[in-house]
């Protein structure tokens, strides 16, 4: 038994944990209200007020401090799992009717193969049996632990990992550490910590 608490002890300094910070931007949210069905003809005045006035503006940030533990900066949160809940200040046409509506919101939730930032609308939320949400991201848990390897190598299977959830690959000048992709919807940039 002290064997095995020894080696428990000592492994992670035989073996570092790299973290990261991740940023998924919703660069492209008239996309997405629009991919969602929501506010006809007044896309253009409602998006970024919507943007403005939810928290992280847009952003979702978390850092990835320990195998089970995310800090995320958006909320200001630890949590073991990976999840996050944002809710949409309604604007125009989808100002709530009574006090108490549940408002559309930004979500990360876990799944079977990783984690997923979905859309839901408040009538989604209403509904028992919870139509499918847009999904705007998707993070593989395979990605989270290509990132810890040692080798270059790893780098190309995350380019793979992220190319097979609709991602594609776009350099960031700002910061030279930094990893950052694309998709319909917005950004995902990462950098070590």
């Amino acid at each position: 038994m002290w064997q095995v608490a020894g080696d428990t002890f000592r492994a992670p300094a035989a073996k570092p944990f790299k973290r990261f910070q991740f940023r998924l931007g919703l660069d492209h949210f008239s996309h997405v209200l629009e991919a969602a069905g929501l506010y006809p003809g007044e896309l253009t005045e409602v998006s970024s007020s919507i943007c403005g006035g939810m928290d992280g503006k847009g952003w979702v940030v978390f850092t990835w401090l320990e195998p089970q533990l995310f800090f995320v900066n958006t909320t200001n949160l630890f949590t073991s799992k990976l999840e996050v809940e944002i809710d949409l200040p309604a604007m125009g046409s989808r100002m709530p009717r009574r006090k108490s509506q549940l408002s559309d919101v930004i979500e990360m939730r876990r799944t079977s193969d990783g984690y997923e930032l979905v859309f839901l609308t408040r009538e989604q939320r209403y509904e028992t049996s919870k139509a499918s949400p847009l999904v705007l991201f998707t993070l593989p848990y395979k990605f989270f632990w290509a990132l810890q390897s040692e080798h270059f190598a790893a780098y190309k299977e995350v380019e793979e990992i992220l190319r097979g959830v609709g991602f594609r690959y776009q350099s960031d000048l700002d910061v030279s550490e930094a990893w950052s992709y694309r998709n319909e919807f917005g950004s995902f940039h990462w950098w070590n910590v």
